[in-house]
């Protein structure tokens, strides 16, 4: 009969740690893996904190929340979940694990991993590409809202212009419109699609 022991999978031989933070050649792999959760959590987490946001909102006053999802006139444990503390958490982590990632030299997620050949000029511009497509959008929604009769979605949208330009500042000194002109040309059907 074989034992835990016995069936344990074969380590790889530890090397010595570069430093107190780093981890072992053989969990590398595992560490990425996290990450990966990690963040996917952390977008599943944002999701669901605006669907209850947004059930808490559209509750009516006094109603009961239930423990179980499909109870008439109940809501399910979901929405008594404290995601906007969770959301800060997970950020957090995400963070951290992100950086063990990068002090280790395991590769990021491909979605994370925008250094490469062109360093952080790479970032740089992918960054600028992405709020340069953002704003161009934006700026589209923004000539087609009636701020009278939809003032809240106005008001977020230029909220969201302003961040792109802020970003766009930063990273590049240059405004969303030339941004997009350097970077896209001339627009063509669908192409902040991808």
């Amino acid at each position: 009969m074989a034992t835990a022991t016995d069936r344990a999978v074969q380590r790889a031989p530890d090397r010595e740690a570069a430093s107190p933070t780093s981890f072992p050649d053989d969990q590398l792999y595992m560490l990425k893996l996290t990450l990966e959760l990690q963040v996917e959590a952390l977008l599943l987490a944002l999701g669901s904190s605006a669907v209850a946001a947004r059930a808490d909102r559209d509750r009516p006053a006094g109603a009961a929340t239930t423990a179980r999802s499909g109870e008439a006139g109940g809501t399910s444990r979901a929405s008594e979940l404290p995601w906007e503390k969770w959301l800060a958490e997970d950020l957090e982590l995400a963070s951290a694990l992100t950086r063990d990632c990068v002090e280790d030299g395991v590769p990021l997620p491909s979605s994370m991993g925008l250094v490469g050949a062109g360093g952080n000029t790479g970032v740089v511009e992918s960054l600028a590409a992405r709020y340069s497509a953002m704003a161009a959008v934006v700026g589209e929604m923004l000539a087609r809202t009636d701020a009278d009769l939809h003032s809240a979605a106005v008001a977020r949208l230029v909220e969201t212009r302003a961040r792109c330009e802020d970003r766009l500042d930063a990273l590049i000194g240059e405004s969303p419109e030339s941004a997009a002109e350097r970077l896209f040309g001339p627009a063509e059907p669908g192409h902040y699609l991808g």
